[in-house]
């Protein structure tokens, strides 16, 4: 992880030999779209070093297919982490990218 303008940014790896790969879709790998929901949901527990649940939602655009076979890593960058310590809530927005696309932008909130 390294921080950009006060937030976190993750370099990731796809591993085109993980089992998700196999069945969606044989031959020709994508990346489900819930998988990049759990894996910026993830790297958002790590960031914050706690457990956090997604309680909503908020808009999620998949902009590009993300295949293993034509981009091993990618960035996920957090452009906005605000947390509200009354609601026990955290709302997020972040993107998943390369230097060639946008894959996808998330917005959502989670409990905390």
């Amino acid at each position: 992880m390294e921080m950009r303008d006060g937030l976190p940014v993750y370099s990731i790896s796809l591993n085109a030999d993980c089992p998700i790969y196999k069945v969606h879709f044989p031959g020709s790998p994508v990346t489900p779209g819930v998988c990049i929901v759990q894996m910026v949901e993830e790297l958002l527990e790590d960031y914050l070093e706690r457990k956090v649940t997604l309680s909503e939602v908020k808009n999620v655009k998949f902009l590009y297919v993300l295949s293993p076979e034509e981009t091993t890593n990618v960035e996920c960058y957090f452009q906005a982490i605000e947390i509200n310590d009354a609601s026990h809530q955290v709302s997020v927005k972040a993107s998943v990218s390369s230097t060639a696309h946008v894959f996808s932008t998330l917005s959502f909130v989670c409990n905390i």
